[in-house]
C-alpha cells in the first residue's frame, strides 16, 4: 500500500478479526515507499497456511513470505 493510513486500517480490521497483524515498510525501486501489511509470525508452514486459506476464504490476496 503507497499510504500508512490504508495498512492501518486494514490492521485494525485484521487484529478485530483476531490476527496478529502489523506494518512494514518497504522501498521499492522507481515506486518509493509502501507499507506491507503482514500477519504472524508462525511456528510452522503448516500453521501459516491455515492462516493464508482463513484470510483467502475472507476476500484477501494474501502471500506467504518465509523469514530468512
Amino acid at each position: 500500500m503507497q499510504h500508512a493510513e490504508d495498512a492501518d486500517r486494514l490492521i485494525a480490521k485484521l487484529k478485530k478479526k483476531g490476527y496478529p497483524a502489523y506494518r512494514s515498510i518497504g522501498r521499492i525501486e522507481g515506486k518509493g515507499v509502501w507499507f506491507r501489511v503482514r500477519i504472524g509470525s508462525y511456528k510452522s508452514k503448516s500453521e501459516a497456511r491455515r492462516t493464508l486459506d482463513k484470510l483467502k476464504k475472507e476476500g484477501h490476496k494474501p502471500i506467504l513470505v518465509l523469514r530468512q
